[in-house]
């Protein structure tokens, strides 16, 4: 997946999602879970990594300091 900052469309990060791909609404409805969780921890407007480590894993920047999120790819805790 790549992501672009609306800003500025020369700064992207690309990674890759567990289990590869996604279809344009399946896409649609997990940024929109990965926006819902950055919300519940105050950030409502994430840089390109925050929005990565929504998706799979990975330190934010809240308002209370960093944390570590489990992305909403990753499933739930065993």
């Amino acid at each position: 997946m790549t992501l672009t900052d609306p800003g500025d469309r020369f700064i992207r990060i690309s990674f890759a999602l567990p289990g590869g791909p996604r279809p344009a609404e399946e896409a649609r409805r997990t940024l929109l879970a990965a926006s819902e969780l950055l919300a519940s921890f105050g950030i409502y407007d994430p840089t390109l990594e925050e929005v990565r480590a929504a998706l799979i894993g990975g330190t934010a920047e809240t308002p209370w300091g960093k944390k570590v999120l489990r992305g909403v790819l990753e499933g739930p805790e065993t």
